[in-house]
């Protein structure tokens, strides 16, 4: 074999290695990209669930005064009730039921203990003005 033929022959082996490694070096950039863009796509997915889990702060800030106020407005309300004679009084689940001061407005039939309370009783002084209201029925075990 002479030269030229050895050169042809030598020539083609390099082009084809470079077309394989420029070929792998594509489908690299290729799979970079696609991750990439797939990052990106979670990044932004995080991004819109962040702005709609948050829409309503600044809503919010500008209601927290208001807030107070009425929880202000709600205690001092409640302080004036109470030096006035009006106060409140809870069942608690597990008590014996007293007709004296509970409405039983659910019973399951059976049993006179409280086992679930709706609303607490409001006296003035000593008067019930409206009992508390609760369920009725056996203990559970």
């Amino acid at each position: 074999m002479n030269m030229d033929e050895q050169t042809n022959q030598t020539q083609p082996n390099q082009n084809q290695d470079k077309n394989t490694n420029l070929n792998d070096e594509m489908q690299n950039q290729l799979k970079r990209a696609l991750a990439d863009y797939a990052n990106l796509q979670k990044r932004y997915e995080k991004e819109k669930e962040e702005v709609i889990k948050f829409s309503t702060e600044l809503l919010l800030m500008q209601m927290i005064n208001i807030i107070d106020g009425f929880e202000m407005t709600f205690n001092q309300m409640q302080k004036l009730l109470e030096k006035n004679g009006f106060t409140k009084k809870y069942a608690n689940v597990g008590d014996k039921f007293d007709a004296a001061w509970m409405e039983a407005v659910e019973s399951d039939g059976n049993g006179d203990l409280v086992v679930e309370v709706y609303a607490p009783a409001y006296n003035l002084h000593e008067k019930i003005i409206r009992p508390a209201k609760v369920k009725v029925g056996k203990e559970n075990k």
